[in-house]
C-alpha cells in the first residue's frame, strides 16, 4: 500500500507557516552573503607585495577604419570559414 503523502522527518507544522519559511530563507541568504564576505576578506590581496609600479604611459587602442569588402573578398572569407568549420 502506497502512503498518500510523504512523512517528513520534522514534526508536523514546523515549516507549515509562511512566516517561518520566509524568515528561514532570509537567514539562509544572509548567512550565504556573510560567508562570501568572510571568504573575500580571508583571501585578501593576491598580488605579490614587491610588485613594481611604473611611470610608462597607458596604451591606447584606437578603432581601425572600416573597409568595404568586394564580392570576391566575401566569397574568399566564406570559403575559408567553411573550411575552418569542417576541419
Amino acid at each position: 500500500m502506497v502512503p498518500s503523502r510523504v512523512v517528513a522527518a520534522w514534526p508536523r507544522g514546523v515549516f507549515s507557516s509562511r512566516r517561518v519559511r520566509r524568515r528561514l530563507t532570509i537567514v539562509a541568504v544572509a548567512l550565504a552573503l556573510a560567508g562570501i564576505a568572510v571568504g573575500g576578506v580571508m583571501i585578501g590581496n593576491t598580488a605579490p607585495p614587491d610588485l613594481p609600479l611604473t611611470d610608462r604611459p597607458n596604451i591606447v587602442v584606437r578603432d581601425r577604419p572600416t573597409v568595404r569588402l568586394t564580392a570576391a573578398d566575401r566569397k574568399a572569407i566564406l570559403v575559408t570559414g567553411r573550411q575552418f568549420v569542417l576541419t
